[in-house]
Order: structure tokens, then C-alpha cells, then sequence
């Protein structure tokens, strides 16, 4: 709400940037668990 009183108009960038950083962590973090789930079993040589 503070951004739109200021001139000219300013995203507050400390806490956007906060924001993204914890999204993309967790992004980072969910990919990486999706993919140990899911991951391909490994070949023991027998069929």
C-alpha cells in the first residue's frame, strides 16, 4: 500500500527480492524431491 502513495510509484524491492529468493528455493527444493521420487530405478543387470 506504501508504494502507491510514494512519487513516482515503487515496488518495495528489499522485500520483493526476499519473495523470490524463498520461491525459487523452494522451487529448487520441490524439484529436487519430485525427481528423487520419481527417478528411474537403477539396472542390477538382471532381467
Amino acid at each position: 500500500m506504501q508504494a502507491n502513495l510514494a512519487d513516482p510509484v515503487r515496488l518495495d524491492e528489499p522485500l520483493f527480492l526476499t519473495a523470490l529468493g524463498s520461491f525459487l528455493a523452494y522451487t529448487l527444493y520441490w524439484t529436487w524431491s519430485l525427481m528423487r521420487a520419481f527417478r528411474m530405478p537403477s539396472s542390477s543387470g538382471s532381467v
